[in-house]
């Protein structure tokens, strides 16, 4: 099988629109290369005069060396003797040592540079994402592509980089060969060709292997984070043994996949070597008889044939690394295609609150086939506590992500003082609502850092005063460390009680004008919901609030209640009002559950 030849255009399509905003840092590294191959390829060429010297012979295999030396010699009164000849190679060499070490260098810097800025570039964009589109993304695709693609994709600068800098010292080293011998250069430039053509087929391999081995660790990614996520219930359930079988399967493929990646690129490197050799035996046999053989001038030739087959051999392991990555730079190009078109607009209005919210006429569906709400009309007053309830599914939750703009409208609008939010400022709208979800997101760091959730300019005093509202603050003091006590992974080092109640002193801290609870206390003990409750009633007028429940306790307190079903709002009133209507719904779930 052979490499598709309609396939290798595309591919440099692909990484010169990938790398072209650093062509000119390539400019560089072809005028380092180009350095560095003349100062090696001249070193060496030295050998020339100097088996002169020693001998007391001419030779003429290399007379432009040989000329400029002289010339150079000449010009600055320095007599073309054997010492200073070995003083010039000496030079020469350390030259060359010094710009293959700057090459190098240029090369790494280019390489971690392009990762850490592709890599901040693409968690910027997955953060500016719609949230849609967020949800609709496996967490193991997301990590694998904005850490291992990336990685992999960082490294292709790199190999272009190496291989510029292995091409600009093949073609040095190569002019002077022809110089010495052309019969020879011609030879062995030949031969190369051959070579490269012989080896297309296993370069086809490589691509595919490599294509198997990026599936396999998209595989592997998203079974090992689901699983690790659902580790409690694969305990609590005795299924670590099916669970561990299951992932044998994605680890023993991906060890196949590595494995036969690896043994293709290294049986490149185990064939070149021997091959290299036995066309340098040749060369001697045929040579050796020649009339015009000199040794010195034959000398210089092998170890020039030598070192281009080295470039010939690094180039090919370069250029099937290069295409070996072509998939993850599809990968990282083609996510960022979609985080870019699925950007959510923060632009807008500066966001002003001063008298009411309302949801007029709304209708929202995830999908086309399926409505979750429909013709969905409220108010929401400054100051007010507003409760929604309704049974699971019937579309609570979307309506408060509808309220914090996670999901556009599918009709109505949603207005705050008779203007639409959509025209507010994203960003600005969002600081300005709390959101206490039951399933609390908290920081592996100290209760403090939670709190503070990367808000730098918050004060000490802030905090606390924060932690006091949230009624968090005399458990923190009561801890050795205080508010730098460490709570774990998702905070569980403390209680669910506990956790919620640090959720919201993080909420509180910001000073928001809306706050959402979105069944903020339907996992919680009696005793803990008591003090959420304590919190909202100590909130009351100062900060409008939306609490969804299904516990009719949490909103009792409620100025208003909206009840929901089937994503339709069934009645409205104040708790008091409902309770007094022996025909309304809520009056006979609340004679249910008492």
């Amino acid at each position: 099988m052979t490499i598709n030849i309609q396939k290798i255009p595309r591919i440099i399509k692909i990484i010169s629109r990938s790398f072209r905003q650093y062509r000119w840092k390539f400019s560089l590294i072809i005028l380092i290369g180009f350095l560095a191959g003349l100062s090696g390829a001249f070193g060496i060429s030295t050998l020339i005069p100097i088996f002169s010297l020693l001998t007391g012979q001419e030779t003429a295999g290399l007379g432009f060396v040989t000329n400029i030396i002289h010339r150079a010699f000449n010009f600055l009164h320095i007599p073309f003797t054997l010492p200073y000849v070995l003083v010039l190679t000496a030079i020469l060499f350390i030259l060359k040592g010094f710009i293959q070490f700057i090459g190098k260098y240029y090369t790494e810097k280019i390489y971690t540079d392009y990762g850490n800025s592709i890599r901040i570039g693409l968690f910027r964009k997955t953060l500016r994402a719609s949230w849609p589109y967020l949800i609709n993304q496996k967490l193991g695709y997301l990590e694998r592509v904005v850490m291992g693609d990336t990685s992999m994709m960082a490294t292709v600068i790199g190999q272009i980089s190496s291989l510029i800098l292995t091409s600009t010292s093949f073609i040095i080293y190569a002019i002077f060969a022809f110089k010495i011998s052309p019969s020879v250069t011609i030879i062995t430039t030949v031969f190369g060709i051959i070579l490269f053509v012989v080896f297309r087929p296993i370069l086809y391999k490589i691509r595919k292997a490599s294509q198997n081995v990026r599936d396999s660790q998209k595989q592997i990614a998203h079974f090992v984070n689901e699983n690790i996520v659902g580790a409690k219930m694969i305990k609590t359930s005795g299924t670590e043994t099916e669970v561990i079988a299951r992932g044998n399967v994605y680890f023993q493929k991906f060890r196949d996949n590595s494995l036969a990646m690896a043994l293709l690129n290294h049986a490149v490197g185990a064939v070149f070597e021997p091959i290299g050799f036995v066309f340098i035996a040749v060369l001697i046999l045929f040579y050796y008889r020649s009339p015009s053989f000199e040794i010195a001038s034959f000398t210089v030739i092998i170890y020039l044939i030598q070192k281009i087959f080295t470039f010939i051999q690094q180039g090919q392991s370069t250029i099937q690394s290069i295409i070996s990555s072509a998939p993850y730079i599809q990968s990282v190009n083609h996510y960022r295609k979609e985080v870019t078109l699925n950007k959510e607009i923060l632009e807008g209005d500066a966001f002003t609150f001063q008298n009411m919210i309302e949801f007029k006429n709304v209708e929202f569906s995830y999908d086309t086939d399926r409505g979750i709400l429909s013709d969905i009309s409220f108010s929401i007053r400054k100051g007010e506590i507003v409760g929604l309830i309704g049974p699971s599914g019937s579309g609570k939750t979307t309506i408060a992500d509808l309220l914090m703009r996670l999901f556009p409208l599918g009709r109505g609008e949603i207005t705050v003082d008779g203007k639409n939010i959509a025209g507010i400022d994203l960003n600005n709208w969002r600081r300005s609502i709390g959101y206490m979800p039951q399933d609390t997101f908290l920081l592996n760091d100290t209760i403090e850092n939670n709190i503070r959730f990367y808000n730098k300019s918050l004060s000490q005093d802030e905090i606390v005063k924060a932690a006091q509202m949230a009624n968090i603050y005399d458990f923190i003091q009561e801890l050795p460390e205080g508010f730098n006590t460490i709570i774990g992974e998702r905070g569980i080092k403390v209680s669910a009680g506990q956790r919620q109640r640090i959720a919201l002193a993080r909420t509180l801290v910001n000073n928001p004008e809306i706050i959402i609870f979105d069944e903020a206390t339907s996992a919680l003990d009696n005793q803990s919901e008591l003090m959420i409750q304590k919190t909202i009633e100590n909130l009351r007028g100062k900060i409008t609030m939306l609490v969804i429940a299904h516990r009719l306790s949490t909103i009792m307190n409620s100025d208003k209640l909206i009840m929901i079903e089937k994503g339709k709002i069934i009645e409205e009133g104040s708790p008091d009002k409902l309770l007094a209507d022996k025909d309304s719904h809520f009056y006979k779930i609340n004679n249910i559950i008492n």
